[in-house]
C-alpha cells in the first residue's frame, strides 16, 4: 500500500476546504486581514518609491482584468500585473500582518483579490481561498524554514523563498479543477519557482527595495 506523504495529506485537506467548514472567528480574521493589508498598501502610496511597481504594472498593457489598489477603478491591468503591484505595495512598509515565517498576506490577499476580480467569484469563495493560502503557507514554511539555532548565528536567509506558496494555494482554489494530487504537484512546482535565497533588503550600506518587490514577483508567478 502506497504511503500517503505529509504534503499529500495537506493537499487533500486544502482541496476539500469549504466556506461552510470555516469557524466564524476564522472568517472574521480573514476579513480583518484583508482590510489591514489594503490599508497598509494604500498608506504606502505616499512613498515616492511605490510609484515604480505601479508604473511597471501599467506599462505591460493587456486585458484590464484587476485593479491596482488605491485607484478609483480606472487603473486596471492584467491580473498578473495587479498581483505584482499590489503584492509589492502590501509589503513596502512592512506593516501588513505576518507570521514568524514571513508575510503570507502580501501574496495570499493580492493574488486572491486579483484572480477573484478577474473571475468574478463570490465573497465566500474569496475568504475560503485566503484561509487556504494562510493554512497551507504556514505549514509548508514552518517545515522548510531554518532552525532557531541557524537563525541565531546571524546568517543571511531567504525569508521570501517560500512566499510563492501563499499565493499559489489561493490561486489553485479560485482556478478550480484541482484534486489532491494536482495540489500536491503544485507544491512541487512552486519549489522550483522559489526565489533564490537572499538576505534582507540591505547589503552593507547599500539599501535596496528588492525585498519588497520579491513579494510582488512571487504573487505574479502564480496568477
Amino acid at each position: 500500500m502506497e504511503e500517503i506523504t505529509g504534503t499529500q495529506r495537506l493537499a487533500d485537506w486544502l482541496v476539500s476546504m469549504k466556506y461552510e467548514d470555516l469557524p466564524g472567528d476564522v472568517v472574521d480574521q480573514a476579513k480583518r486581514m484583508t482590510l489591514h493589508v489594503l490599508g497598509c498598501s494604500i498608506g504606502a502610496l505616499g512613498i515616492e518609491a511605490t510609484k515604480r511597481p505601479i508604473l511597471m504594472a501599467l506599462s505591460k498593457g493587456g486585458n484590464k482584468e484587476a485593479t491596482i489598489w488605491g485607484s478609483d477603478g480606472s487603473r486596471k491591468v492584467p491580473a498578473t500585473e495587479a498581483a505584482f503591484a499590489n503584492g509589492t505595495l502590501a509589503d513596502f512598509m512592512d506593516w501588513e500582518d505576518c507570521s514568524w515565517t514571513g508575510h503570507p498576506s502580501a501574496s495570499a490577499i493580492p493574488v486572491a483579490m486579483a484572480m477573484g476580480e478577474m473571475k468574478g467569484i463570490s465573497g465566500k469563495d474569496y475568504i475560503t481561498a485566503v484561509v487556504a493560502g494562510f493554512e497551507g503557507y504556514i505549514r509548508l514554511s514552518m517545515a522548510v524554514q531554518p532552525t532557531q539555532e541557524f537563525l541565531a548565528k546571524g546568517v543571511g536567509w531567504g525569508l521570501t523563498s517560500w512566499q510563492i506558496f501563499a499565493g499559489a494555494i489561493p490561486a489553485a482554489k479560485i482556478e478550480g479543477g484541482f484534486d489532491g494530487r494536482k495540489m500536491n504537484q503544485l507544491f512541487g512546482a512552486c519549489q522550483y519557482l522559489t526565489l533564490a535565497p537572499v538576505g534582507r533588503h540591505s547589503d552593507g550600506n547599500a539599501k535596496s527595495d528588492i525585498y519588497h518587490y520579491a513579494h510582488g514577483f512571487a504573487s505574479r508567478k502564480v496568477v
